[in-house]
C-alpha cells in the first residue's frame, strides 16, 4: 500500500485547483490572442483602404533642393 496523506498533500504535489487555474489561464490567453489577431486583421484592412485613398489624391513629391539649383551642382564637388 502506498503512502497515506490524510488532510494534506505532500509539498511537491500539484493540486487540482492549480491545474484548473492553469487551464483557465491558458484558455483565457488563447481567447485574448484570437481577439487581438482579429483586431490586427481589421486594422490592416482599414489601413489598406486608407493607403489606397491617399495614393489616389497624393501630390507628387517635391524635387530635391539640389535639383532646383538651390544647393549648387553636385558635379562641381
Amino acid at each position: 500500500m502506498g503512502p497515506c496523506f490524510v488532510g494534506h498533500l505532500p509539498s511537491n504535489a500539484i493540486s487540482t485547483t492549480t491545474i484548473l487555474d492553469a487551464m483557465t489561464d491558458t484558455a483565457s490567453h488563447e481567447a485574448r490572442i484570437a481577439n487581438l489577431e482579429k483586431l490586427v486583421r481589421e486594422l490592416q484592412a482599414q489601413l489598406e483602404i486608407v493607403q489606397k485613398q491617399v495614393g489616389i489624391t497624393a501630390k507628387p513629391a517635391e524635387k530635391p533642393l539640389r535639383s532646383r539649383g538651390m544647393l549648387g551642382s553636385p558635379k562641381g564637388r
